[in-house]
């Protein structure tokens, strides 16, 4: 009976390293389910905040090339506007000559 005892024993013992054994195993897939999930979530959240940085760059680029363009054209503004009334203050003379000579240059360019 001894011998019986013994193996029984030993049995008993191997199932309850075997379930050691599952229950680790066990484990181990729940951690690797959870670190897996956890990667996705973080590999989404990086691709959501490239996304979104990419689109506020792009606004602010559009943004800059507005307010230049705004920037330049008030400048052009400023410039008509000055050489206008420079142009006002200015008397012309009506001089045959000098009107000539004028007329000379602008169609020898032609």
């Amino acid at each position: 009976m001894s011998e019986i005892q013994g193996q029984d024993e030993y049995i008993k013992t191997l199932k309850q390293i075997k379930e050691v054994e599952d229950k680790a195993q066990k484990e181990i897939e729940e951690t690797k389910l959870k670190v897996e999930n956890e990667i996705a979530i973080l590999d989404q959240d990086l691709k959501n905040a490239i996304a979104t940085s990419n689109e506020k760059g792009k606004k602010l680029v559009e943004d800059s090339i507005d307010n230049a363009r705004k920037e330049a054209q008030n400048e052009a503004d400023s410039i008509i506007n000055e050489a206008k009334e420079k142009a006002k203050s200015y008397k012309f003379k009506s001089d045959q000559k000098l009107i000539k000579e004028l007329i000379q240059i602008l169609f020898s360019k032609i």
